[in-house]
């Protein structure tokens, strides 16, 4: 009988030493659990708003409960026509409370988005965009770096704030929703920075780590001087964020005045194509930006001192309304003669330059261009190559949405100066020419962000070339499309 139960005793000892140590999983380990289960075919993508995107949800809320932190589900409304109507879009928020009595109404959000591009049909078959690095990684670094610092054993002073964002595939919608609710409903609180992981998975591959918009931080090189990261990889720190055709949710705090920083290893992965899937993700990388960001963050959260930039601290309570950049034109241009010959033939005509725009109010808006412009001119009589400088001004009325769309229509005038003619004809055709041109500008413009996309249509009263004869006399029409960049 003893026999017996000794037996029995080193038995439930073993079971449990077993038990124990199943239980026990690595960081990367977590971190590969979290990415395939996100980045699952069962998944379908993850499309913001559907059920999909919704188990997702709370799959993450569920890793925030179990980490200990205070979680809930911020539910928003898109009032988009292409949206489903009856989707749920929802942030999952999960708060770690400061210790500092004062401090700790000042949050550090660290957040990353869930959601993807969900399936597309092609030639009848659902081919599906896992987003393996766009961004279950980011996500996956959010709940383990969540995990890590509550388990150290003394609170950072300020709160810090975890938030998997929905819907920024369709527009950063989720993040913006965040901070309007924040600024709506807790106006003692005041967010003090942003760090977002977005595409995070590719580090052995970069060979670097990016960090954009540092410079939003004042003396930001002495935090992360306080941290070393790994020698056989490069820390890239960029002062400021100058993409223009990629954005993420680090963006919606910018836009507010809020100091952010996006994280990133790059576009190394498979960007928003199906071959984006769990297996290609680099999990000793994502370990060591946990590692690192573990160290990082409580620097951030328990100075003092911690301000934004100066620039960005002048243009707090400033909406930026007032622009300045680079435009470019392609359209064409051609003369409509005034007494009976058919109208000319349709030219290249081309356009590069600066832009700027002065906010008058919140409706009106005066826009002027100095561009260089090249066309090619026909007449009946033959074709003329024109180089000149060209100053359209133009009073526009506008509508803005929250500073990032802007849409504006106007009328105007412009000047053209000739500075260089060329004939592309055998026989001369010019006998006298003035180098000055005027007339009315009609334009319609589209601001994105810091794009400019839009329609202008110029109708010249007047034209460089001094016709001898009634008949041959001309008026100028150019329409051009323009994109362009604002610094």
């Amino acid at each position: 009988m003893k026999r017996y139960f000794f037996t029995l005793f080193l038995f439930l000892i073993v079971l449990q030493i077993g038990t124990l140590s199943y239980g026990q999983t690595t960081q990367k380990e977590r971190l590969e659990k979290h990415v395939y289960y996100m980045a699952a075919d069962s998944l379908k993508g993850r499309k913001t708003g559907s059920k999909e995107a919704q188990k997702v949800a709370e799959y993450i809320r569920t890793q925030f409960e179990e980490i200990g932190l205070t979680t809930k589900m911020h539910s928003f409304k898109l009032r988009i026509v292409s949206q489903n109507a009856r989707a749920l879009y929802q942030n999952v928020i999960g708060v770690w409370e400061g210790s500092d009595p004062i401090l700790k109404n000042e949050f550090i959000v660290i957040g990353a988005h869930y959601d993807h591009l969900g399936v597309k049909l092609k030639n009848n078959e659902e081919i599906v965009y896992n987003g393996a690095d766009d961004n279950a990684s980011g996500t996956a670094v959010l709940i383990e770096l969540a995990r890590n610092l509550v388990q150290q054993k003394e609170l950072t002073k300020r709160t810090l704030v975890f938030v998997a964002f929905d819907a920024e595939e369709i527009g950063l919608y989720g993040s913006k929703a965040y901070v309007d609710m924040m600024r709506e409903s807790e106006p003692n609180q005041e967010i003090v920075l942003m760090i977002n992981f977005d595409m995070v998975g590719y580090l052995k591959q970069s060979q670097k780590l990016k960090i954009i918009g540092v410079g939003t931080v004042q003396n930001y090189s002495n935090y992360f001087n306080a941290v070393s990261f790994p020698e056989f990889y490069r820390l890239d720190l960029n002062k400021q964020d100058r993409s223009f055709l990629t954005g993420s949710d680090h963006d919606s705090f910018t836009a507010k005045q809020i100091p952010a920083f996006h994280v990133t290893t790059g576009l190394k992965s498979p960007y928003h194509k199906p071959e984006d899937d769990a297996h290609l993700i680099d999990y000793d990388g994502l370990s060591t930006i946990v590692d690192y960001f573990t160290e990082l963050v409580p620097i951030f959260a328990d100075d003092s001192d911690l301000r934004p930039s100066a620039s960005l601290a002048k243009n707090r309570n400033y909406s930026k309304n007032s622009y300045f950049g680079l435009v470019a034109g392609i359209g064409n241009m051609h003369y409509k003669y005034r007494h009976g010959t058919v109208d000319g033939k349709k030219g290249v005509a081309l356009q590069l330059g600066l832009y700027g725009k002065v906010s008058l109010s919140n409706s009106f808006a005066l826009k002027g261009e100095v561009a260089y412009s090249f066309a090619n001119r026909y007449r009946k009589e033959g074709m003329i190559q024109t180089h000149e400088v060209t100053v359209p001004v133009v009073l526009l009325v506008k509508t803005t949405y929250e500073n990032w769309l802007e849409l504006s229509t106007g009328i105007g005038g412009y000047y053209s100066y000739f500075f260089h003619l060329k004939e592309k004809n055998s026989n001369p055709i010019i006998k006298q020419y003035s180098p000055h041109e005027a007339g009315l500008v009609l334009d319609y413009e589209m601001r994105f962000s810091r794009m400019i996309f839009g329609l202008q249509y110029k109708y010249g009263l007047n034209e460089m070339i001094i016709a001898p004869q009634k008949e041959d006399k001309t008026r100028p029409r150019t329409v051009q499309f323009k994109i362009g960049f604002l610094f």
